[in-house]
């Protein structure tokens, strides 16, 4: 394969990583706001008495969002390399 045909193929695979990692940077993004908003909703639930469930699934949904933050993260680094 020929050096421009193979620089020429590089860049291809290069944009379409880019717009995998942007697609999937976006797909993570908007399951953060999903999680977000759900952990508004049980915040608002939360009564006096026999809801400590309710913390603790506030407590992983928070954990999930710090997971696909890191995630987020390494997409983003990726795709600008």
């Amino acid at each position: 394969m020929p050096t421009t045909t193979r620089r020429r193929h590089g860049q291809k695979q290069k944009k379409e990583r880019n717009i995998f990692m942007t697609t999937r940077s976006a797909s993570l993004e908007t399951n953060i706001k999903v999680l977000k908003e759900t952990i508004a909703w049980f915040k608002k639930q939360i009564e006096p008495h026999d809801c400590g469930w309710m913390y603790t699934t506030i407590h992983g949904l928070k954990h999930r969002i710090k997971e696909l933050r890191k995630k987020k993260h390494i997409y983003d680094k990726i795709k600008n390399k």
